[in-house]
């Protein structure tokens, strides 16, 4: 059994094209599996064709036929003469032809239109010296008319022109003149029959200096060379190339004997997954082709140096005649060779993409196998990534469209294919690109595909990195729909994110994002609320609803954030300035009346930034703001609007101080707010100084002296946490009730604290200094880590460090847990 990867084979066929003398001769399987009829399909639509145009023909007649008689060519026969009776004239056979075997109807069809480039390219590729017993026009693109014969006349002359670019040779006649076209039996019988196209025929196959490679036939219409190649010869200088499945052992060995009794050697190729797997058997000639030939080299060379050049008619001319000699890795190669080298890159790509014969190289959807050992990118996509790359880099108008469509046709692979997103060279070029215009970043197939960039867990497929591309700003000039999807995009994955520092928001925030949040604030506003909303609100660690810090220094500070929150957080405050009355006041209605501290504390701090709006409806709402959790935010409005309360919201604010406790737990801490208070306001008017000293009247020196240690006012109201003034001795009431409780009445009581936000009150001290005897009596070990997040941050620590001292827990589990934690945080 030989196939096509037989050694003596492969080397004759190598040799024959390094020599100009390889012949192939294509029959009707080719044209089939570029999506043309068979010859039974053929006839049996004529016969259809016969019963809407002949009137004595019906349906009934056309079925009889179709069952009695096998042989296409008879039943073309009969369709001949029928409609030849009905008008007395060839003039609807003719018709029919055209119509049939026209490559217009099948070309309409993307995967046979591919097809028919592809094998094209492949043959042409192989050889210049094409014979054809099929009469359509597959093979004819750009040969010159000249060097395509089909006539009778020809055809009793053959003679192959030496040294000329393409040629091909009809047998039975081409649509170029339909009137020689050669179907019927008779027809037959008289091409055959002439002494002239015999001889002629005869001479071609059995010229030793030629090797004849067949495709495409079947059997039945090699019978039809039975009587030409009757010189029986050596085995070595014809070849039949046919399909059989992987099994069908048997049946090639016995059908070799009867090929090789005209001198054809039976070639075995796959057909398990198909019979378009001829196309690569094809290409696999083609690369040892040119492997092995210097004569590749050379062409290769000269290739180069046309490329090099501005495109001309002749240059064009010299591309179209010698690219097909080069093999798929080659064409791609001497495209890359283009990039960077000169200034005509675009338009040669430009004139490569838009002839047909190529167009499979460019094809997304199609992958063209890369055998190399070190890259194993398919060629149309390593051709796609230059040919986008072109666009992004030098805009050239000619590749606009092109790299549109291309564009939007990856990006429907990597909706269906996330393996794709392997490909990094590939995804970046496509980040690229749609950063590069804002034509591209517009369409939502780019928005789409850089969404799904951002799910992707690789750290360097962040799209984000790439978003100021040569600063051109792309995102700035995008229309508002596009803004906005960004904006929700960016907000998503940086409060998803898992990293203290994120570089790539950074630097997308210092290139847009003032400017995004002064042209879409209420989006960009809505966007970071709802997001920050869902994390802080939810979040048993967020520092928003324990430490109250101010909204203020995210406003004011340049340090690099400390986690994702407050790099939103800072992107909010932008907007507040530029967001409409509307939003504005809708927003601190809703954020006042929160439970949640975040949404509360922001409230005062869109009053703090706009006050000439706000002032009426916050100090509607003063009453309310009595607490330590909201005294930070509280500090900042009234000093920086200080100068601006009118006479009746400075009464309002003396009520408010006097009658206020911020901390009713901890006297010194409540005292300290309100003397802080009274000090921004002594400028406004005596009462509040008369208030001030009435307040600190009350502090003993021991409290004074812990008040002045502290430079900064709200640092001074946080004195509680951190004073020497007040010691909290545990409960042991307190201790037996938690001992005698279960482990779910523990947690309850953990998370009631932290909800209510008491800090180091009787509770807290005895769960701290009697924590290890809690943890051994209620067996929290045993708690799952949901529990355990779940619980006030200085619970958790408490935890941790008994569970690492704990000898009855394992290596193994002590690590699990810690790393859960860690990547949890």
């Amino acid at each position: 059994m030989i196939d096509y990867k037989d050694a003596a084979f492969r080397k004759s066929i190598v040799k024959a094209v390094n020599d100009d003398k390889l012949i192939i001769f294509v029959g009707a399987g080719i044209s089939r599996l570029c999506g043309l009829p068979s010859w039974d399909e053929a006839s049996n639509r004529l016969l259809e064709y016969c019963v809407s145009h002949c009137r004595n023909f019906t349906y009934a007649n056309k079925e009889r036929i179709i069952a009695n008689v096998k042989d296409a060519k008879e039943k073309i026969t009969i369709g001949y003469y029928l409609l030849k009776k009905e008008d007395d004239s060839d003039a609807l056979y003719q018709t029919w032809l055209k119509n049939e075997f026209s490559l217009d109807a099948s070309s309409k069809d993307k995967n046979f239109s591919r097809k028919q480039v592809r094998m094209r390219s492949l043959i042409r590729g192989l050889s210049s010296i094409v014979f054809s017993t099929n009469v359509d026009l597959l093979l004819d693109k750009d040969i010159p008319y000249e060097n395509r014969f089909f006539t009778k006349e020809q055809l009793q002359n053959i003679c192959i022109k030496e040294k000329t670019d393409q040629q091909i040779w009809h047998l039975h006649g081409s649509l170029d003149r339909s009137r020689d076209i050669v179907f019927t039996t008779r027809q037959y019988l008289e091409r055959y029959a002439d002494p002239r196209f015999r001889d002629n025929l005869y001479n071609l196959l059995n010229r030793g200096e030629y090797t004849i490679l067949f495709i495409g036939y079947g059997l039945s219409e090699l019978q039809l060379l039975d009587f030409l190649v009757n010189a029986k010869g050596d085995g070595t200088r014809m070849f039949l190339l046919q399909p059989y499945f992987s099994d069908d052992g048997p049946l090639y060995e016995a059908e070799a004997p009867y090929y090789i009794d005209y001198g054809i050697t039976l070639i075995k190729y796959p057909k398990d997954h198909g019979y378009d797997e001829l196309f690569q058997v094809l290409a696999d000639l083609k690369k040892e082709v040119n492997d092995s030939s210097s004569k590749t080299t050379e062409i290769y060379s000269n290739l180069e140096k046309v490329l090099r050049e501005k495109p001309t008619e002749s240059a064009e001319c010299y591309i179209k005649r010698n690219f097909d000699c080069l093999t798929d890795d080659l064409k791609s190669n001497l495209m890359f060779s283009l990039r960077g080298k000169n200034d005509y890159s675009s338009q040669w790509l430009f004139f490569l993409y838009k002839q047909e014969e190529y167009s499979y190289l460019f094809d997304a959807f199609n992958d063209l196998p890369n055998s190399s050992s070190d890259d194993k990118e398919p060629f149309n996509i390593k051709n796609l990534r230059l040919l986008l790359n072109e666009f992004a880099e030098k805009k050239s108008e000619d590749l606009f469209s092109i790299s549109k469509e291309k564009s939007k046709q990856l990006f429907k692979r990597f909706e269906k294919e996330n393996d794709l997103f392997s490909n990094k060279p590939l995804v970046w070029t496509l980040i690229k690109l749609i950063l590069s215009n804002y034509h591209f970043l517009n369409e939502k197939e780019s928005l789409g595909f850089l969404e799904k960039c951002s799910r992707q867990k690789e750290s360097d497929l962040d799209w984000v990195s790439y978003a100021d591309i040569d600063n051109n700003k792309t995102i700035l000039i995008a229309n508002k729909q596009s803004k906005k999807r960004i904006v929700k995009m960016i907000v998503r994955k940086r409060i998803e994110s898992d990293k203290y520092e994120d570089y790539n928001f950074e630097k997308f925030f210092n290139s847009f994002g003032k400017e995004l949040a002064h042209e879409i604030p209420n989006y960009v506003f809505d966007v970071c609320f709802t997001e920050l909303k869902k994390v802080i609100n939810k979040s048993k660690f967020s520092h928003y609803n324990i430490m109250g810090d101010c909204f203020e220094k995210y406003a004011k500070s340049q340090d690099v954030s400390l986690s994702s929150e407050d790099d939103i957080i800072k992107w909010l405050l932008v907007s507040i300035p530029s967001i409409t009355e509307e939003k504005l006041i809708t927003a601190f209605n809703s954020g006042i009346k929160s439970r949640h501290l975040f949404e509360k504390r922001l409230s005062i701090y869109l009053s703090n930034v706009r006050f000439s709006i706000l002032r009426d409806t916050f100090f509607s709402r003063l009453e309310s703001l009595s607490s330590i959790s909201y005294y930070a935010e509280l500090y900042s409005l009234i000093s920086n609007n200080v100068k601006f309360f009118s006479d009746g919201e400075l009464k309002q604010l003396y009520h408010f101080i006097s009658s206020s406790s911020f901390d009713s737990k901890h006297s010194i801490r409540d005292i300290a707010c309100k003397a802080d208070l009274c000090r921004l306001l002594i400028e406004r008017g005596p009462m509040f100084a008369q208030l001030r000293f009435a307040v600190l009247s009350k502090l003993n020196k021991e409290d004074v002296e812990a008040l002045s240690s502290f430079t900064e006012p709200l640092e001074r109201s946080k004195l509680a946490r951190i004073g020497p003034v007040q010691t909290i001795e545990k409960d042991e009431k307190v201790l037996k009730a938690i001992l005698n409780g279960t482990k779910d009445d523990f947690i309850r009581t953990c998370n009631n604290l932290k909800e209510t936000q008491d800090e180091f009150d009787v509770l807290e001290v005895t769960i701290i200094n009697s924590f290890q005897t809690i943890y051994e009596k209620l067996g929290l070990p045993s708690l799952e880590f949901a529990t355990i997040s779940s619980l006030p941050d200085f619970v958790i620590n408490l935890f941790i460090n008994s569970f690492a001292k704990d000898p009855a827990i394992t290596i193994e589990r002590k690590l699990n847990l810690f790393h859960i934690f860690a990547n949890d945080t």
